[in-house]
């Protein structure tokens, strides 16, 4: 089961979201200590500015072993180089919060607006199981306020998956996110290429489909999305034809489909004039 939480803004605005799992004493079985060729990673968007700011929250309710944990966050440019790489320590029942902005800002990139996030588990001290999977929570904060935030789950992306860990071992992805391709409310999709392992350099090379709400394909591309690298679009500067033909609406759907790579993926949708954005998670697998 899961709780929904709603918070009313000071404005009035309202954002939804519902809790993490708690997975503390988990009954499933970690990572062996002994295995480290991959782990888990959440995949994290990043988008940041003078009155924009992106905050992981690390809610440590992690097992099977109730234990602290260290918070390695990576973050990527575009073409998957990295930006800058910064640990949090997270005691035992404790949630920290991280201003994704404040760690680029502090390593000196201080132009930098949109980054892919990478968020691996260690612990503080040794331990019989790592995490097979956590949870964080990935807000968007505009001038101080949170305008949209979304839980975010782990997965063995791109790498193989332990012995015994109850987890299927992925290498593709099948994804969709209703958007909107025009008028006051435009659709953005974030889309990366995360890896839980070492070495990891394919390039995948998904196809982006614009359908309408009838299931017809109005617009499909291919796009390449480097090793920890990502892409960032608007749906209306992608599909402008395809976005036309989905009529006084405007509303659509964008599928998302690789058979080489598992890639994870955001759409922020945002209502011009009332300050209201909508993030989530790309739904599928």
């Amino acid at each position: 089961s899961r709780a929904t939480t709603i918070v009313e803004q000071p404005d009035g605005r309202w954002g939804a979201d519902h809790g993490t799992i708690d997975r503390v004493f988990d009954q499933g079985r970690g990572t062996p200590r002994t295995h480290t060729s991959s782990w888990p990673v959440a995949s994290v968007l990043a988008l940041v500015g003078d009155d924009l700011d992106t905050v992981v929250t690390l809610p440590n309710r992690w097992g099977p072993v109730a234990e602290g944990y260290e918070a390695h966050i990576t973050l990527s440019e575009a073409g998957g180089d990295i930006l800058t790489h910064a640990v949090r320590h997270v005691d035992r029942g404790c949630t920290v919060e991280v201003s994704l902005r404040d760690l680029l800002r502090d390593a000196g990139h201080h132009d930098v607006t949109v980054a892919h996030g990478e968020i691996r588990l260690l612990p503080a001290m040794p331990v019989v199981e790592l995490p097979a999977t956590f949870d964080v929570l990935v807000a968007l904060v505009v001038d101080g306020v949170r305008v949209g935030e979304v839980q975010v789950g782990s997965a063995f992306h791109n790498a193989a998956v332990p012995a015994g860990v109850a987890e299927p071992e992925v290498h593709r992805t099948r994804v969709f996110s209703r958007v909107r391709g025009g008028g006051a409310t435009r659709t953005r999709i974030f889309l990366a290429n995360p890896a839980g392992c070492d070495g990891y350099e394919h390039t995948a090379t998904p196809r982006v489909t614009l359908l309408d709400p009838s299931g017809r394909v109005r617009a499909t591309t291919e796009v390449a999305v480097p090793a920890h690298g990502f892409l960032w679009f608007d749906v209306a500067d992608l599909f402008p034809e395809g976005c036309a033909a989905l009529g006084p609406t405007g509303w659509g759907v964008v599928r998302v489909r690789d058979t080489g790579a598992r890639l994870y993926g955001y759409h922020v949708a945002e209502t011009r004039g009332t300050g209201s954005v909508v993030i989530d998670h790309l739904v599928g697998g």
